[in-house]
């Protein structure tokens, strides 16, 4: 139980568990390859193009960087589970803090098809009490060179982990990289999903209040919060980060691309689907909405 937490917590903040770095190179932005277009593969099986567990970093807002991690827990059935998590950069290491909020919102694939309610809410459980010795604690990470590789090096609350070292690979993502038994499919289905039972799902769970938004390149780029009008995402007035924004690739849109047929049917399921969710959480958050944009108001 408590190597699966290991792992876990390794990928949602930069790093997972093995051997020990010879010798060290920092960075100066240790996230410098993700702004390149890369990801980070754990364990990579570069034949395969398979890692154990896969992070990818974007910048929201000002200042927040979110983590997205895609993590195989287990080999036998293959139970992968992903999550999304704030993360910060401390004296040249990527640094979070993993929460119970955050397994709550998680979300699990077996045997490569998504986890049915009752599988989803068993996981939560097991994941909740295995993760429960590093609830609370400062996980800060960083990515060193030694005898011709990379590896994850580890602190917990400044506290040296050799224990939890293991190799590492920035790849592109456009490499083809995965992590095995994921859903089978590259994208979520949003046709398939009901926004408004997954934000009632996530508001029982308790944490942060959480939003999709997307990006929507034009004359003057913007970031667009579906179902909500005349709020910029990001802004002061939110306080960061007390509230957390979500990526929503598949409805970013840019002046002058052409979409297929398809792109366009998933972002307009993707953007419905976000609709629904931002609007049953911003009805929960009523007033923080008030405060952030006073002029805000929810489209249907």
């Amino acid at each position: 139980m408590y190597r699966w937490a290991v792992v876990l917590c390794a990928a949602l903040l930069g790093w997972a568990p093995g051997s020990r770095a010879r010798s060290a190179v920092v960075a100066e932005d240790p996230l410098a390859p993700a702004w390149a277009g890369q990801v980070q593969c754990y364990v990579p099986d570069v034949r395969r193009r398979e890692c154990k567990s896969i992070g990818a970093y974007e910048r929201v807002g000002s200042r927040a960087v979110l983590n997205q991690a895609t993590v195989l827990v287990s080999s036998t059935p293959p139970v992968v589970v992903t999550t999304v998590a704030p993360v910060w950069i401390k004296e040249g290491r990527v640094c979070g803090l993993m929460g119970q909020d955050d397994i709550w919102r998680s979300a699990f694939s077996v045997s490569g098809a998504a986890a049915t309610a009752e599988q989803e809410a068993a996981l939560k459980r097991q994941m909740v009490l295995a993760m429960q010795p590093l609830f609370g604690k400062e996980v800060c990470t960083v990515v060193t060179k030694g005898a011709g590789k990379s590896i994850g090096r580890a602190w917990v609350d400044g506290v040296r982990r050799p224990q939890m070292d293991q190799p590492v690979l920035w790849v592109p993502k456009s490499a083809g990289y995965k992590v095995p038994g994921g859903l089978s499919r590259d994208a979520p289905s949003y046709a398939e999903r009901n926004g408004e039972a997954e934000a009632r799902r996530d508001l029982e769970g308790g944490g942060l209040p959480r939003l999709y938004r997307h990006r929507h390149n034009a004359r003057v780029p913007t970031m667009r919060i579906p179902g909500l009008l005349s709020c910029e995402p990001g802004g002061v007035a939110w306080g960061e980060p007390a509230i957390i924004f979500m990526p929503l690739p598949e409805a970013d849109w840019s002046e002058g691309l052409l979409y297929t047929a398809e792109q366009s049917r998933n972002a307009e399921a993707a953007r419905r689907f976000a609709s629904q969710y931002n609007r049953t959480m911003l009805q929960a958050f009523k007033e923080q909405l008030d405060r952030a944009c006073p002029n805000a108001r929810l489209t249907e």
